[in-house]
């Protein structure tokens, strides 16, 4: 088990929340916000770690409930801080599966033109993308099991 998947709610002072960037085609996902913080804002699928939950089982949960995604091959590749209250791991997701549709706390799910994203996100968001790009399934330590090809 790697040591980031072992930190939990307790261990840190900040509140752990997790990001997840799947991009494809030139596009990444992005949803827009149902609550606060950022409501009505486009960002990266994600949200807060929930109390005795691993960072890997946030990331599948929260990709799930935002988008009907599920994540397989996952990599951290940015920890930063948000609103001096959340600590993000960000995570570049390389394989998934499912049906794309909106639900939980976004009220819309779409796949932008790495082109436009300085027009749909904040600042910190587009720079936390672009690092993550960056990232490539084969430089990346994966942290799940690969899963059968499509």
């Amino acid at each position: 088990m790697r040591p980031w998947n072992k930190l939990h709610c307790s261990q840190n002072p900040l509140l752990p929340s997790v990001s997840a960037l799947l991009a494809q085609n030139g596009k990444v996902l992005l949803v827009r916000r149902r609550h606060a913080p950022y409501r009505g804002e486009w960002s990266l699928p994600g949200g807060k770690v929930r109390s005795g939950e691993g960072l890997l089982c946030a990331l599948k949960r929260e990709l799930y409930e935002e988008t009907h995604l599920n994540a397989y091959n996952s990599a951290l590749y940015q920890i930063t801080v948000v609103h001096r209250k959340y600590r993000l791991y960000c995570f570049r997701v390389f394989d998934w599966s499912g049906t794309i549709f909106a639900s939980d706390d976004a009220t819309h799910v779409r796949w932008i033109p790495i082109a436009a994203l300085s027009r749909f996100t904040r600042r910190q968001t587009y720079q936390t993308i672009h690092h993550g790009l960056r990232y490539t399934a084969t430089s990346a330590k994966l942290h799940c099991k690969p899963r059968k090809p499509r």
